[in-house]
């Protein structure tokens, strides 16, 4: 594609693939795994995906919400969930699939995610933070309340360690894997 008049259009009509072309692109490089599409971290993947259905009119999109660098850890992305099924709808991508980690030595909130992941496919309007609280109920039962307080220690511990990596590094750090106190 090429940028004309500040829209991306196709170098040449031959390029566009037929109707019946589906693609399913996989950005594992290209997407900064614990925060919202729509935040400065992932301008990249933003680009690409808008490039893309230019010349492709029907893709679905494959996104991991583990990560590959620390693969039995929590990644603090379950609040990206809602403007990634947002941005991809309005994008018009036909099929939507969040891969996550597998773990099983640590407490990484997997069926958490899918279970939030499920339900705000289904309805967008759902709040976070709600799903999370029925998740632990229904799945936790009374260790419900202690299962809560430590995914929020970790949310937060997550969010001044990556305050302390920028102040010391004077680079807006965003990464979600930030298990270092450095």
């Amino acid at each position: 594609v090429k940028k004309v008049n500040g829209e991306y259009v196709p170098v040449d009509p031959c390029v566009v693939a037929e109707d019946n072309v589906f693609m399913f692109f996989c950005p594992i490089y290209a997407i900064e795994h614990s925060r919202s599409v729509y935040c400065e971290a992932n301008q990249n993947l933003r680009n690409i995906l808008e490039k893309w259905k230019v010349i492709c009119h029907r893709y679905g999109v494959q996104l991991y919400y583990g990560s590959f660098r620390i693969s039995f850890e929590f990644v603090d992305g379950i609040y990206r969930i809602k403007d990634d099924i947002d941005f991809y709808h309005r994008l018009g991508v036909e099929s939507f699939y969040m891969e996550s980690n597998t773990n099983r030595f640590a407490m990484s909130f997997q069926k958490m995610t899918l279970y939030v992941l499920a339900r705000l496919e289904w309805d967008k309007t759902l709040d976070t933070d709600d799903l999370i609280e029925e998740f632990c109920e229904n799945y936790y039962k009374a260790a419900s309340p202690y299962v809560l307080k430590y995914f929020r220690y970790m949310m937060d511990y997550y969010a001044k360690t990556r305050e302390r990596i920028t102040y010391l590094t004077g680079k807006k750090y965003a990464y979600g894997m930030c298990l270092l106190d450095t």
